[in-house]
């Protein structure tokens, strides 16, 4: 089984297992090109066109504000709906589309134990 095919097994049992999740999906942190992905909710070139601004925005952003510093995670609330985009490793980052039924801890830790997961992975 290849990588890609694992990364996609792992983000349908997140979604699965997981009440709220909308979409997610493994981009290359500097392409923002999707890797893999578990749901077609969401079109691809959307996800990988705002990715890649959301990185670049908040990495321009933060070291204006704070030189030598580095990017940890960005969070994107809207009324009914949240998108997380946290890093994997430096190479990879997960993006998370959710809707608000589950508390913000529990989303949290499982978005943390699906990254820790996809680390293994990559």
């Amino acid at each position: 089984m290849g990588i890609g095919t694992k990364l996609n097994d792992s983000l349908h049992e997140f979604e699965e297992k997981t009440e709220g999740i909308l979409g997610s999906c493994v981009i290359i942190s500097s392409q923002a090109l999707v890797m893999a992905e578990a749901s077609n909710h969401f079109d691809r070139g959307i996800i990988q066109g705002m990715s890649e601004r959301f990185i670049r925005l908040a990495n321009e952003t933060i070291e204006s504000l704070i030189p030598n510093s580095s990017l940890r995670s960005i969070t994107i609330e809207e009324e009914n709906h949240i998108i997380y985009v946290r890093p994997i490793n430096d190479k990879y980052h997960v993006v998370v589309i959710t809707d608000r039924s589950e508390a913000a801890g529990l989303r949290e830790m499982n978005i943390k134990e699906l990254i820790k997961k996809l680390n293994t992975l990559l």
